[in-house]
């Protein structure tokens, strides 16, 4: 999971979430967890949630 907090991480979550991919297929398939684990993951860590809402917000 640390991985994903690094600079790089959050970057590939922005992009995955830029290109429209869904927040449960980003945990389940590209992450390799539960949409609950991610869902628990975004509480704990705001800036996971940061990163997926500037994605959704550049694809628009």
């Amino acid at each position: 999971m640390t991985e994903w907090l690094t600079d790089e991480g959050l970057q590939k979550l922005e992009e995955y979430a830029r290109q429209g991919f869904k927040q449960s297929y980003i945990a389940n398939q590209i992450i390799g967890v539960d949409k609950a684990i991610f869902s628990k993951w975004k509480s704990m860590h705001s800036e996971i949630a940061e990163a997926l809402s500037r994605g959704y917000e550049k694809a628009k």
